[in-house]
Formats: structure tokens, sequence, C-alpha cells
């Protein structure tokens, strides 16, 4: 499973909708989207990276005026079970109507030659 497909199952486990990259716009009070930020090699030898450490970002709006603390840990412990580090929350902002909550996070993956 890709890191989009796990951020995916977290999300679909606390029942909130999502999506890759941008959100489709469609009215929802609640919505998560997710993007690559980086990708890097680890658990080198033979000059050869085994691993890949992938870094996301997992985006959470709620409205501004809800309270986020159950949702934020709910999302972060799907996080976790789908094998993703614990997550930092790197930006909590309001945008309009809405609060935007940023959590990064990584997931060690063995790489497919």
């Amino acid at each position: 499973m890709n890191v989009f497909e796990k951020a995916h199952a977290a999300a679909d486990s606390i029942g909130i909708y999502s999506c890759p990259d941008v959100y489709p716009g469609d009215d929802r009070e609640r919505w998560i989207t997710y993007n690559t930020v980086s990708e890097r090699g680890a658990l080198y030898g033979d000059d050869t990276a085994h691993d890949m450490v992938t870094s996301i970002q997992v985006h959470l709006f709620l409205p501004a005026n809800e309270n986020y603390f159950d949702t934020r840990k709910q999302l972060r412990d799907a996080l976790i079970a789908q094998g993703f580090t614990f997550p930092d929350m790197v930006n909590n902002s309001i945008e309009g109507m809405h609060r935007h909550i940023v959590l990064e996070c990584d997931d060690d993956e063995e790489r497919e030659d």
C-alpha cells in the first residue's frame, strides 16, 4: 500500500472525506487532503538505499468554531495505525470559516527494484 492509500485509509477510519493534493470544493464541512513533502533513501548498504522514507503532510479542515482536539487525536492515532511515524502538528490556522490543521509524518518502506 502506498503512502496515499495509507493516508486515505486513516481518514476513512475516522469517517472524514479525503483526497490527494487538492480539495474538489463540494461544500463539505470537514475534509482531509494529503501531499508528499519529500522522498529520500535510507538503510544504505553496498552504496544503495534499500529503504525509502516518504514525508507527507495531512491537512485536516474543520469548522472554525469546532473543538478540534478529539478529531486531531483520532487522525493522529489512525495515521500511526497505518504505519506512519508520530505526526508533528506544523500548522493550526483559521482560513475563512474553517480551521486548517497540518500534520506531518513519515512512512518507511522497503524499495522494490
